[in-house]
């Protein structure tokens, strides 16, 4: 995957404009989807995320479905299993409902960042955490690419990542 940021044009996006055909060879986008995953709610949460987002044309990976070893190396297992996957996916989607960020998923934010993909959020609670918004940090990276529903974040991954085609496609000419 290119590195870059994503800007992405103010206005509607469209449904289904981006083929995900033409960026990755006829193969679904991946999705890494971060966030809470320590009760019930949360981890049917991600669940039905999961389920609207492939409805949309995406595959999508929930760090709820690594099951580490037992033992004392567990959270080593663990973490690493999670950057295997980070290194798998295409793009990476932080929830951030809650009244803190996951901390978690912050650590991944900052790795998916790092290494090039474009990252995306949604937020659906209205509490904050710092002064009336977000950790600026976190709403650093995400420069706005942030949605309130899993329709408009499927719109929102699909504008960047043409976008972000259309940009590597002149920049290779």
């Amino acid at each position: 995957m290119p590195s870059g940021v994503i800007t992405l044009f103010a206005g509607a996006v469209p449904r289904n404009a981006f083929d995900a055909s033409d960026v990755f060879g006829g193969m679904r986008p991946r999705i890494y989807f971060a966030g809470p995953l320590f009760c019930r709610a949360e981890r049917d949460y991600n669940e039905r995320a999961r389920s609207e987002l492939e409805a949309e044309g995406y595959e999508v990976f929930l760090p709820q479905d690594i099951v580490p070893p037992a033992g004392d190396d567990m959270h080593v297992a663990l973490f690493e299993a999670d950057m295997e996957e980070l290194h798998r996916c295409d793009v990476f989607v932080y929830n951030l409902d809650g009244r803190v960020p996951d901390e978690g998923a912050a650590v991944e934010l900052g790795y998916a960042y790092a290494a090039g993909i474009p990252c995306f959020a949604i937020k659906t609670d209205l509490r904050v955490s710092e002064m009336g918004g977000d950790n600026a940090m976190i709403t650093g990276i995400l420069r706005g690419r942030t949605a309130g529903s899993f329709g408009e974040l499927a719109a929102m991954i699909r504008a960047g990542l043409a976008l972000e085609t259309i940009n590597t496609r002149c920049s290779d000419s």
